[in-house]
């Protein structure tokens, strides 16, 4: 058997009922895999084959499969020996996986070297050719690794200066699909405490550093609905209880970049609003803080706020209490049905024909 083959070899043998020996008679097919390119390649493309084997099943259980994202070379191995065995059929999606994995001028410069050197489908050169025109990631941006360190090390300070390096830094990865996914899987992280607590001790005494991070994930998640709901829950179910001053700093973060924030959808604002409301501990620092601005919020804000806030109706200020009933007036009502008015506002009407009686009166 050559090192660098596969062997596919179907059942078979010599029936026990036999009164002579038979030789097996059984199949043996062979493939001879290029050099270095492991028998895992042969078996990953037998699996692939495998699955679409049964459509009926398939569709019915809403059983799928698909490549994930693997390095150039793993990639090519794949293209290389499915094109030796005349697979056609899995080319467009093995294209599509090589063009996922080619984000630097190495990888394309790598891509065009192999396709002049071996005979590949010509879905690849158009793989090569897309890449060139499309815009690859640049050198010069840091690596996932360097993105945590950047955290880390930015988390030990209250410089502003140092966090708008960090948010730049985020900003600038964002236009890459895989550098973008890389930056939600970083902060995500570090919000679910994978790196330690936030609150690390600085040298300066001061905190302020996990304040800062606090504001970059909202901003961050503000626009991506995608990442909006695993951040906010680990905001609030991780973040919260690394420290005791966290809290105040959520709660802050929250006001200050994410319900200001006009693009929020109701059911954003709602999740945001549920999560703030199950944290009853903390609901003093918020109706202290914050209860003042609640009429300036946006629209889904508001609805959501002051729907939030029924629950613990009992704890609020006369100021939460106003917002609510002033929100509660505004919401509208049925088609066709003239808006009821609150007991307040029918008392006030019902008092104004003696408020006019008694003006007269008066002159």
């Amino acid at each position: 058997r050559c090192p660098s083959s596969g062997e596919v070899l179907p059942k078979g043998g010599t029936s026990g009922n036999d009164s002579g020996l038979q030789e097996d008679s059984a199949a043996r097919v062979q493939v001879f895999l290029p050099a270095g390119c492991s028998a895992l390649v042969l078996r990953a493309l037998l699996g692939r084959l495998a699955a679409d084997a049964d459509h009926e099943a398939a569709n019915d259980k809403g059983f799928a499969v698909s490549w994930q994202p693997t390095d150039l070379t793993g990639a090519l191995g794949l293209v290389q020996v499915a094109s030796m065995l005349q697979l056609e059929e899995l080319m467009p999606e093995l294209a599509a996986l090589v063009r996922k994995v080619v984000t630097t001028a190495e990888d394309l410069a790598l891509l065009e070297a192999t396709c002049r050197r071996l005979e590949l489908p010509a879905a690849l050169r158009e793989v090569a050719a897309e890449a060139r025109r499309d815009s690859l990631e640049p050198p010069g941006l840091p690596d996932e690794a360097q993105v945590r360190g950047m955290i880390a090390s930015a988390l030990l300070t209250a410089d502003g200066k140092v966090w708008r390096v960090v948010q730049k830094v985020i900003d600038r990865r964002e236009a890459w699909p895989r550098l973008a996914s890389e930056n939600a899987a970083v902060l995500l992280a570090f919000a679910t405490g994978a790196h330690g607590s936030i609150r690390a001790t600085p040298h300066t005494g001061f905190f302020w550093g996990s304040r800062d991070f606090l504001y970059l994930v909202c901003r961050y998640i503000r626009g991506r609905p995608d990442r909006f709901d695993a951040m906010v829950s680990a905001m609030f179910d991780s973040v919260y209880s690394m420290d005791p001053e966290l809290p105040a700093e959520i709660i802050d973060a929250v006001f200050k970049e994410l319900l200001v924030h006009e693009g929020l959808s109701f059911q954003q604002c709602e999740h945001v609003i549920a999560k703030l409301m199950q944290r009853e501990d903390k609901l003093e620092y918020l109706f202290h803080e914050w209860s003042g601005i609640f009429p300036t919020l946006p629209p889904n804000a508001r609805v959501a706020l002051s729907k939030g806030l029924l629950p613990a109706v009992g704890r609020c200020p006369h100021v939460a209490l106003d917002f609510v009933l002033k929100e509660l007036e505004a919401a509208p009502s049925p088609p066709g049905l003239p808006r009821r008015r609150t007991g307040l506002m029918s008392a006030a009407s019902a008092a104004a024909p003696l408020w006019r009686f008694l003006v007269r009166m008066a002159r």
